[in-house]
């Protein structure tokens, strides 16, 4: 025996039953479109999904996106990407001294190499915290 049958309209119809008590179940209907809980498919979140290899998008060409994603960067990305390279042919093609530097740059590194005079620096590497002109007065 078939647990439904199918109306005109698409509906299904879950035929009554009789209980082992002798009591008769109503039927049952069931809206045409309608999936049961039980038979709903599990979810499967986005990251589940590409590592089974499901594509992002159904009907997208991988190797499209790939390509429009790498022809379309902003001017500030674009701006980025010759810096990188820039730094990278600096860092491998000389010297990383002063001399491969401009003077003002230079000028700038050699103040903030050492802030501190020497006068004073010598001063504060001595025990005694008083000043040594303090001292002697």
């Amino acid at each position: 025996m078939e647990p439904y049958t199918v109306t005109g309209t698409g509906e299904k119809v879950l035929q009554g039953s009789r209980r082992p008590d002798g009591t008769i179940r109503k039927e049952r209907r069931i809206k045409a479109g309608y999936t049961p809980q039980d038979e709903q498919p599990t979810y499967q979140s986005t990251g589940a999904m590409v590592r089974q290899g499901v594509p992002k998008c159904p009907g997208l060409d991988s190797s499209a996106a790939a390509a429009a994603a790498t022809s379309a960067k902003s001017k500030a990305a674009k701006k980025n990407e010759k810096r990188k390279a820039k730094r990278t042919d600096d860092d491998a093609g000389g010297a990383a001294g002063p001399s491969s530097t401009t003077p003002a740059a230079a000028a700038a590194a050699a103040s903030t190499s050492n802030p501190v005079p020497a006068a004073a620096a010598a001063a504060a590497s001595t025990s005694n915290p008083v000043p040594a002109a303090a001292a002697a007065a």
